[in-house]
This record gives structure tokens, C-alpha cells and sequence, in this order.
């Protein structure tokens, strides 16, 4: 008799951690915290506006590439998360943006390497960051190691969940994205929507930024020297690029203005000469550098990252020179983004309210 209820009792027990894993399995699946492929498909193929942020799992690059592969581009945007407000609206032919997936130069170079074979990409626009050949900042370039999304749920997961169970934007997809509605569209861009529609800013009027600047701290440590080694990695890459058809556009990230003139002395000394050498890898590079042109502070995230305003100027500004770039678009994202960070209305959030959250006296 002991041994039948002992025996029963191991069954219940095995039949309820099997039930709820099961459970949990497709609640994580359900609010895109796992399965990267069924994320991927549910924003492609929704009538409704998906973003997707992970609560858990902070590295996009699985996501990113998996997308890409769906989606087969004509055009691709390569870069940091500096280059993550470039929209497909902004050109003629199918785009998608790989910004987010290369933070230093190693990474870049994975990234591109990905790319080389994919025969769909026949436009390759690389947004440049001036901290990635300093030596200071990345002895080593940074890691190059691929990192899957998960495919099972952890008890990390199960903490999130716990702390963040009032998720407010249940139609959006992974935890982060539910509770601030901030995130990655389709086509792989980021809105910034739960950090804008805000009052205040962790960077209010650049405070931060200009901190890092003056106390050599982060991205902004003293530059000794640019890394030959580093430039000589990214040009062989970028020949690699040219001979499997691939035409390359190089754009260095801006600055707004008020944090422009706190980092002159650093462009002059030691960004000039590094994107020099970039721009002269191969002859025929086209190579747009704006790191010193003038951008407003109101259309700015933080003190380093634009908004789609400042992309949509910098395209439209070079595209006398390409045919890739839908210029009616960028110029009605210019007319109505002045001072702002949204140029058109946010359609993944009907009720989005744009507000000076960084205390510039933007109107917006």
C-alpha cells in the first residue's frame, strides 16, 4: 500500500512539473521571450504594430540575423545602436537595419562577414563610431561571439515576470517591450517611444555626456591613438565587400551641436585622422563623414544618438549622390520632425506625445 502511494505521489509530482513547464514554456513563447523564429514571424506577419525588446536577453544578434535572412533586403544599415533610427521608409527598395548588432570593430566585422555571401544585399551603409579605433576604449576590438536567443525559459525569466507582471503594452513582443513600449519594428529599426513620450531624461541637457567627455570616462576615454591594426581589419573587410558586389556607403555618427563643442579637440587630434584612413581603404569608397556638422539638440535622444530626423537630413543630404533614398519621404520627415525626434507620426503608438524630456525648451 505504501509503495502504491509513493508511487502515485511520484507520478503527480512528475505530471505537475511537466504541466508547468509546459505553461510556462508557452507564456515565455507567447510574450516573445523565447523562440526567436516564431517573434520574428508574428511582427512580419501581424496586421498589427509589434515592437520587440527583451526583458532577458539583451543581445539582438540572433534575432537581427534570423530576420534578415527571412526578409532577403536589397539594402542593409550595419552599425551600434547609433545607427538604429534609420527606417525602410527612407528608401526605394526593401531595407532592413542591422544597427545594434556592432559595437566595436570586431563585432562590425562579424557582422559584415554574415552579409558578405547573402546575395540579395546589393547596398551596405556602415554608420561609424570614432571610439571603435581608439585603443583606449577597446584594447581588443571587443568580442566577435555569436549569442543565441534562448529556446527554453529560466528562472531569470520567472524573476522578470515577478517583477514586472503589469505589462502595459501587451501587443508588443518580449518583456521590455511590454512595459515601456520602446523596441525593434519589423524592418529592424528602434523606437524610442517609452524614453520620449517621458518628461525627463538620464541625460537631461547632455549632463551625462558631457561628463564622460570631460572626465575621460567610457566611449570618451583619452584618445592615445588610433589603432592601425584595427583600420587595416576593417578595410580588408571592406575590399571583401566591394568584390562580392556589394556597394559600401560609409557615414560617420553625429553629435548635437552641444556636444560638439566639447569634443573638437578630440576630432582634430584623433577622429580626422582615423576616418582619413577609413575613407582612403579603397579608391572609390564613398565615404560621408558628419561628425562636426550642425544638428539640433531637440532632435536628439541623448547626447550621442539621433533621432530619425537626423538620419532622414544626413540621407537626404547625400542623396544627390545615390538613387537609393525615397527623397519625398525624407524630405516630409525633415518638414515635420523640425526640433523633434519623430519626423512623421508614430505608428506603433497612436497616442504618442513627443515632450521636451530634455529640457532644452524644444518646442515640440
Amino acid at each position: 500500500m505504501k509503495n502504491k502511494y509513493f508511487l502515485t505521489g511520484i507520478i503527480s509530482s512528475a505530471l505537475f512539473l511537466f504541466l508547468s513547464h509546459l505553461y510556462l514554456y508557452n507564456y515565455f513563447e507567447e510574450i516573445g521571450e523565447i523562440n526567436v523564429n516564431k517573434i520574428i514571424h508574428k511582427q512580419i506577419n501581424s496586421e498589427e504594430k509589434i515592437l520587440f525588446l527583451s526583458g532577458i536577453n539583451q543581445s539582438i544578434q540572433d534575432y537581427k540575423f534570423h530576420s534578415l535572412s527571412i526578409l532577403n533586403p536589397k539594402i542593409v544599415a550595419v552599425g551600434s545602436s547609433r545607427a538604429m533610427q534609420v527606417r525602410k521608409d527612407f528608401f526605394k527598395e526593401e531595407f532592413y537595419n542591422l544597427g545594434g548588432t556592432s559595437s566595436t570593430i570586431n563585432s562590425l566585422i562579424f557582422t559584415l562577414n554574415y552579409i558578405l555571401d547573402k546575395k540579395s544585399i546589393e547596398t551596405v551603409l556602415i554608420f561609424l563610431d570614432p571610439w571603435w579605433f581608439n585603443h583606449s576604449y577597446s584594447i581588443d576590438g571587443g568580442s566577435n561571439k555569436y549569442i543565441y536567443f534562448p529556446n527554453n525559459y529560466n528562472l531569470t525569466m520567472l524573476y522578470y515576470l515577478y517583477k514586472y507582471n503589469n505589462s502595459k503594452f501587451s501587443n508588443n513582443l518580449g518583456l521590455m517591450s511590454r512595459i515601456n513600449d520602446s523596441g525593434f519594428a519589423k524592418d529592424g529599426s528602434y523606437y524610442y517611444n517609452g524614453l520620449i513620450n517621458n518628461t525627463s531624461s538620464s541625460d537631461f541637457k547632455f549632463l551625462n555626456t558631457k561628463k564622460e567627455i570631460l572626465n575621460n570616462e567610457n566611449r570618451f576615454k583619452t584618445y592615445k591613438f588610433q589603432s592601425k591594426y584595427f583600420i587595416d581589419k576593417l578595410c580588408r573587410t571592406l575590399i571583401n565587400l566591394k568584390n562580392n558586389n556589394k556597394k559600401v556607403l560609409i557615414l560617420t555618427t553625429p553629435f548635437p551641436s552641444e556636444i560638439q563643442e566639447n569634443i573638437i579637440s578630440i576630432y582634430e587630434d584623433y577622429i580626422k585622422k582615423s576616418y582619413s584612413e577609413v575613407a582612403n581603404c579603397t579608391s572609390d569608397l564613398e565615404f560621408y563623414d558628419f561628425t562636426l556638422k550642425h544638428f539640433d539638440n531637440c532632435e536628439f535622444i541623448d547626447g550621442i544618438h539621433g533621432g530619425e530626423t537626423v538620419y532622414a537630413r544626413m540621407l537626404l543630404s547625400i542623396s544627390g549622390h545615390e538613387n537609393i533614398f525615397n527623397k519625398s519621404y525624407l524630405s516630409k520627415v525633415i518638414h515635420h520632425g523640425k526640433g523633434k525626434i519623430v519626423g512623421i507620426k508614430n505608428i506603433y503608438n497612436d497616442t504618442f506625445i513627443e515632450r521636451d524630456f530634455l529640457g532644452f525648451g524644444c518646442d515640440k
